[in-house]
């Protein structure tokens, strides 16, 4: 945990923990916000009325801290626990929320109108190179499994992201060194926006990684 958590048990044996004047719940079948979590916190800028889309939201921590400032944010998960468990700490959270949270059940962006953009889309996905026999039982896996490169998940979501951008939007994704780097740059490329490595922090034999992606801005001649 970073200075800015505290653990707690609640009353109903639920482990939880308290971030920035938020009430976090945790529940076993959910990701629970570890050092990528934190390092993709203090990274994103969430500002007031923008519309954001978080992809699996887990506990809903980054979809509150958003709503904390004011923006109106989108909060997805595969995994129903996620959003069940999202639920909850929004209602425990209510007096913190300055802008608005609403949740939603689906894969990536798959069921998103194409018409439809957003200011900023933020994704903690899967990233963790795995093989069959590494994966495991329950909803839990879809939060750990990248497939045998660790870029399964961020390359289908990347060919989907740009074109869910406002003109001026920011995307923002969480990577690993544990990664295939050379898989997962060639797909950066292919979306042809601006890429910035923006954050990096040491955890244990890997690097976790801050990626943040922006439209190129189009020259007229």
């Amino acid at each position: 945990m970073t200075p800015k958590t505290k653990q707690y048990d609640s009353h109903k044996h639920q482990k939880g923990f308290h971030y920035n004047n938020l009430h976090i719940t945790l529940n076993t079948q959910v990701y629970n916000p570890a050092e990528d979590t934190f390092l993709l916190l203090e990274a994103i800028e969430p500002y007031k009325n923008d519309t954001i889309l978080e992809i699996g939201t887990g506990c809903g921590i980054i979809a509150l801290h958003c709503a904390q400032h004011g923006s109106n944010v989108l909060a997805t998960d595969i995994n129903p626990y996620a959003l069940q468990l999202t639920k909850q700490n929004i209602i425990q959270n209510h007096d913190q929320i300055k802008g608005t949270i609403q949740l939603a059940r689906g894969n990536l962006l798959d069921y998103i109108r194409l018409n439809t953009r957003f200011n900023t889309i933020i994704f903690n996905p899967p990233y963790l190179p795995t093989t069959k026999k590494e994966t495991l039982p329950g909803w839990i896996n879809y939060a750990y499994d990248g497939g045998i490169t660790g870029t399964k998940t961020i390359e289908t979501f990347l060919h989907q992201a740009p074109q869910h951008l406002k003109k001026k939007g920011i995307c923002y994704f969480v990577g690993s060194s544990l990664q295939n780097q050379k898989y997962l740059n060639s797909t950066i490329q292919t979306t042809e926006m601006t890429h910035t490595l923006i954050a990096e922090q040491l955890n244990g034999d890997e690097y976790i990684q801050i990626h943040q992606l922006q439209k190129k801005k189009i020259i007229r001649r």
